[in-house]
């Protein structure tokens, strides 16, 4: 019986844990929208605040990811693309993002999101950067920089940049990606992106600060388009 309580405790636990998740984007989404509905603000002043949002958010993203490594055996991994690559539109036909040409990312003045996994690599890195600096070597360092929401995803090269971003010297080159073919064509609720138009569920959400970001992005992204004449 004592057995049977503590494995139920479990399964209720990890219950808990993805609906605190669901909560938690519900509570971010509904605090960017009382903000984008106070008509005490300029449209200048709501981007302002749902920018503050969003760095805020990718700040805790970049932090935790880097020192999960010093909590955990098996530290947190993102290997899939913060958001989907595909998408359909209003006709069902299906499409790809693009990666356009490399910009050149500062990694002191830009949110790097990096994933390093192995303590004693992470150390030598840091210890070899402070020494020699921050050297980009674009063979091995595969940067994605999501334009719409300002952030980049670090697919190779994970240790050496997180330890530039410590460090706060060097830049990398990031493929770009343009968003606004998502901001048009998906829907995310914290847990999974949807189709827009018929609510087909694309791709299960990796983790839901980034779905806030999606979405607080998306309404900038709408924002910024009724300030053109």
């Amino acid at each position: 019986m004592l057995f049977d309580k503590l494995f139920k405790y479990k399964k209720n636990t990890v219950a808990d844990i993805e609906n605190k998740k669901r909560n938690q984007f519900e509570k971010a989404i509904q605090t960017a929208e009382l903000y984008l509905s106070c008509n005490e603000y300029s449209i200048e002043e709501k981007k302002t605040i749902l920018t503050y949002m969003i760095d805020v958010i990718k700040r805790d993203i970049q932090s935790e990811y880097i020192a999960d490594l010093f909590y955990n055996d098996e530290s947190k991994k993102i290997s899939l693309e913060f958001v989907p690559t595909l998408y359909f539109d209003k006709d069902g036909i299906k499409h790809y993002l693009e990666f356009s040409e490399c910009q050149e990312v500062s990694l002191k003045d830009n949110y790097v999101i990096t994933f390093p996994w192995n303590c004693g690599r992470m150390g030598d890195n840091i210890l070899n950067i402070i020494k020699n600096g921050f050297k980009n070597y674009p063979i091995n360092h595969i940067v994605y920089y999501y334009k719409e929401l300002n952030i980049c995803q670090v697919m190779n090269g994970n240790h050496s940049i997180a330890a530039g971003i410590y460090t706060e010297k060097g830049t990398v080159l990031a493929k770009i990606v343009d968003m606004k073919p998502l901001f048009e064509n998906l829907k995310t609720d914290g847990a999974y992106y949807y189709s827009i138009h018929n609510n087909t569920i694309i791709e299960k959400v990796q983790d839901f600060r980034i779905a806030v970001i999606f979405e607080i992005a998306k309404m900038k992204y709408k924002l910024e388009n009724e300030l053109e004449p």
